[in-house]
């Protein structure tokens, strides 16, 4: 019995252009880029971002990681999950302050209804109980792109 290899390579080729055409569009769409502005220092991950504007890009289709730059300086954030949550007004980080210093407890994205959630730094069980913590919110610009 003799096999036809024509078609499998001629439908090979045929997926293959599909696959590239259809590319770009679903990544360019799923793209967000924004930007917000940090009153304070604060701390994300092991990273520390000084009081200043950064601009960001994640992809919000499949959120593994966000990309924060400032003055040639980039980081890289990976959430340790992330939810649905359509119920905040606007975009924006909140951030646990508690000393004076800030930490990244969340990221959350209107314009897609996603949360992106940030494992908070250890400090210690006696640190925890003697300081209050004060929850705020950084207000976010975001585009798709």
């Amino acid at each position: 019995m003799k096999r036809n290899r024509g078609w499998s390579w001629v439908t090979l080729l045929g997926l293959v252009a599909l696959a590239a055409l259809l590319a770009p569009s679903f990544a360019s769409a799923q793209e967000l880029t924004g930007k917000f502005k940090l009153p304070f220092e604060a701390r994300w991950g092991q990273a520390v971002l000084p009081e200043g504007e950064y601009t960001f890009v994640i992809n919000s289709a499949a959120p593994r990681w966000i990309r924060v730059q400032r003055e040639g300086q980039a980081h890289t954030f990976t959430p340790a999950y992330w939810s649905s949550t359509k119920d905040k007004d606007t975009s924006a980080l909140i951030v646990a302050r508690r000393e004076g210093r800030g930490t990244i407890r969340s990221l959350y994205l209107k314009e897609v209804g996603l949360t992106l959630h940030y494992a908070a730094p250890n400090t210690g069980p006696e640190l925890m109980a003697k300081e209050p913590v004060l929850i705020e919110r950084v207000p976010l610009t975001v585009s798709g792109k």
